[in-house]
């Protein structure tokens, strides 16, 4: 949202009151006009003048300036005549240079002769600003000013000067404050320019021209410079309290107001206001509303407010799909399924909604719920819905059922969205069909099939099934992690050599993996084998390089210090653990073992209580409770 620009460039503020257009000509003031007396010539010159504001009104400038030509014959005494026609000929001259001879011929003929005012001695003055003749300029400027000070005359000298002087006199707008303030524009305008050069005084001038005027525009401006100043608090309460006294507020300034708010996190206002986001409509102020209320877990007024948006406001296409989800979650919290459905059905991309439908079950939505969601859904009946309610079954494990909607998906369905790897994981879950998995994956491209069946496998705890894919898998680069895979398995089945031979292929073709390189060098201290030492030293000191706040890894390096008994580096590596979380039964038992070869049994005693408490890791809380019972029988004796 951006508000009027009330501080542009210097220059612009100045072309704005140094130069008047025909609506300024067109303010004709009827105690300007020169009064008829019995002469003829007077009475003659009152009807051209006459003639000659009905031209300036009707914008014909040239017949108005031939108009007072002979009016001022008529009567050469009347001096406001000639002003007039200083100010016509000084317009004219801004559009038309061959008026420029006859306004300085007149304007210099009437200076020599004393018949003139302020106002003629001003107009000459802005026309040679405009011809950039900048010492004649300052001259007619100040003779103006001394002849009649006002506010207008001195901003525009003022501005004139910082145009065109190395510094502006800044007396000058003291001496316009002085000045009466009649007129609103010039008096914001004295308060952004004493803003420039002291914040306070401007917000003081700017206060008391809005107390003098109380209006949209004054206040608007006072808002606009006082945001500079003082904090988002303190703006948002003056614009509250204007509104709360039922005053006029511009509609810039009243999104304002909903959007400083929302930025500040001042959710409640904005749902406070919310009669008023209703009346601005427009998206952005009622989006601001909508995800306020979620924020507050306002079910009802987010559902309303986002149904809204979604029938009413043209989202932007890659706005849509993130909106209906946002929408589709408000109805699911108040159990309108139909809605919920819906709107989810309106999204295009299904892996959103299958998102969806993850994150709600990670929020602990029931089953019940969620079967209430699936058979809303399943109404629509479309590639989409059917594609996401297989994978949805299967998470479930209703195998028979996710099968059965998946079977009714079009394979061109999957192919068109590139849902191959989403397929092969759902088939995989129903039935472990390895077969069709590998199908799939391999038209997802980029994807190595056998890996992803391995990793499938072996979170299912199927070890020896994933063993032999990811074998199959090796002829191609595999992830990082798969080769973490491999390590492990060939440590279980004691081929040691060939976990070191998967380990250092890893270990080449991720050198900046800190997750490879810790598991090599770990490795190689916990299978102790020496003569690895000191690789595995420069493996773990790359890895903490990588990632120096990982505990784990200190945990490694330290363990490796520990069966080089180089227990006073281990101490500093052991440092790093103990300042960190610990939340597994093996980094305890490290510790307690390492405090334990020091000699310090008491804290080697405790850790040793963790690892076993901990019960995360069966192997070390055997251990843990081994090497206890021999710290408790040598206390004993």
């Amino acid at each position: 949202m951006k508000l009027k620009n009330w501080q542009g460039s210097l220059a612009a503020l100045f072309i704005v009151l140094l130069i008047s257009g025909c609506g300024w000509l067109g303010q004709n003031s009827a105690s300007k006009l020169p009064k008829p007396s019995s002469k003829s010539a007077n009475l003659k010159s009152v009807h051209y003048y006459s003639l000659a504001e009905t031209a300036i009104q009707n914008q014909n400038l040239g017949l108005a300036e031939k108009l007072l030509d002979k009016a001022i014959t008529s009567d050469e005494k009347t001096i406001y005549l000639k002003q007039r026609q200083i100010e016509i000929l000084s317009y004219l001259a801004q559009k038309d240079s061959t008026y420029q001879k006859k306004l300085t011929t007149l304007a210099h003929n009437y200076y020599k002769k004393g018949q003139y005012n302020a106002e003629i001695l001003f107009d000459l003055a802005r026309f040679y600003a405009s011809q950039k003749s900048i010492e004649k300029a300052d001259k007619y400027f100040r003779e103006a000013i001394e002849m009649q000070p006002d506010m207008q005359k001195i901003l525009i000298y003022y501005l004139f000067q910082m145009q065109n002087k190395p510094e502006a006199d800044e007396k000058l707008l003291q001496q316009a404050e002085e000045q009466p303030w009649e007129n609103a524009k010039f008096a914001l305008i004295l308060g952004e320019l004493y803003f420039r050069i002291d914040e306070e005084k401007g917000i003081q001038i700017l206060e008391k021209a809005h107390e003098k005027w109380d209006n949209e525009e004054t206040f608007e401006k006072l808002i606009v410079f006082s945001s500079r100043l003082y904090p988002s608090q303190h703006i948002i309460q003056l614009i509250e309290d204007r509104l709360a006294a039922d005053k006029a507020v511009s509609t810039s300034l009243q999104q304002y107001f909903i959007e400083l708010n929302f930025r500040e996190q001042n959710f409640a206002k904005i749902v406070q206001h919310k009669q008023l986001c209703y009346e601005l409509d427009t998206q952005q102020i009622l989006r601001y509303l909508f995800f306020a209320a979620v924020e507050l877990g306002k079910h009802e007024l987010a559902a309303e407010t986002g149904e809204y948006i979604a029938q009413n406001k043209e989202l932007e296409p890659e706005q849509q799909d993130s909106f209906y989800q946002y929408v589709a979650q408000q109805f699911f919290q108040l159990a309108n399924y139909t809605k919920t459905a819906y709107y989810l059905n309106q999204i295009k991309e299904p892996l959103i909604i299958i998102y969806f439908f993850n994150e709600q079950m990670m929020m602990q939505a029931t089953d019940v719920e969620i079967l209430a969601l699936l058979e809303e859904l399943q109404k629509f009946d479309t590639n989409k819905t059917n594609f996401v309610l297989a994978n949805i079954y299967a998470t479930l494990e209703q195998k028979e059922l996710s099968q059965k909607f998946l079977a009714q998906v079009d394979d061109d369905f999957i192919e068109k969205n590139k849902l191959f790897s989403v397929a092969a994981l759902t088939y995989l879950i129903n039935s472990e069909n390895t077969e069709k998995a590998y199908q799939l994956f391999s038209q997802a491209g980029n994807i190595n099939a056998n890996e992803e069946i391995a990793l499938y496998l072996r979170s299912q705890g199927k070890q020896d099934k994933a063993f032999k894919f990811m074998q199959k898998a090796q002829q191609d680069s595999l992830q990082a992690v798969s080769y973490i895979f491999l390590a492990d398995y060939y440590e279980q089945e004691a081929k040691i050599d060939s976990a070191l031979q998967a380990l250092q292929t890893a270990a080449s073709l991720y050198p900046a993996d800190a997750d490879i390189l810790n598991y090599y060098g770990y490795f190689i201290a916990n299978q102790e084998i020496s003569r690895l030492y000191p690789k595995a030293e420069k493996l773990l000191q790359k890895a903490v390089e990588l990632q120096p706040d990982s505990h784990y890894i200190w945990d490694s390096l330290a363990w490796l210090y520990v069966k080089q008994k180089r227990y006073s580096e281990a101490q500093k590596a052991f440092d790093k653990v103990q300042n960190a979380t610990i939340n597994s039964s093996e980094e305890a038992y490290h510790l307690g073992y390492f405090y334990w070869k020091t000699e310090n049994l008491e804290k080697a005693s405790y850790f040793l209580k963790m690892a076993i408490n901990l019960n995360n890791e069966t192997d070390y809380v055997k251990k843990s409770e081994e090497l206890l019972l021999k710290i408790l029988a040598k206390d004993e004796k």
